[in-house]
């Protein structure tokens, strides 16, 4: 049972998105049931077509939406832990870091 809420506004585009995709559902069915791999090999074939090199890998996406929430203080450190249901600080410390990188990058 799990749920992520969308309560900024960048990301209020995705409600109207994922209602078409639970339409029709029972609550226990997955919302993407993709076979093992199939992710990795998804997003290296979107990073072939972007020229992305090394292609993106499914673990960035857990955490670059920390360290974007953070750089750009959408979330603190207490909102960011409990929204990844980080039980330690130390966990934390790595998007302070990576904001810092995505506030250089944003600079360029």
């Amino acid at each position: 049972d799990e749920s992520l809420i969308l309560d900024l506004d960048k990301h209020q585009f995705l409600a109207p998105v994922l209602a078409q995709l639970v339409a029709g559902r029972r609550a226990s069915d997955p919302l993407f049931d993709l076979p093992p791999g199939q992710l990795t090999k998804t997003l290296a074939r979107c990073g072939s077509l972007l020229g992305l090199k090394p292609p993106p890998l499914p673990y960035q996406l857990r955490h670059s939406g920390p360290s974007i929430d953070f750089a750009d203080q959408s979330r603190d450190l207490v909102s960011i832990k409990g929204r990844g249901r980080w039980r330690s600080d130390s966990s934390l410390r790595r998007y302070e870091k990576g904001a810092q990188g995505t506030k250089q990058l944003r600079g360029l």
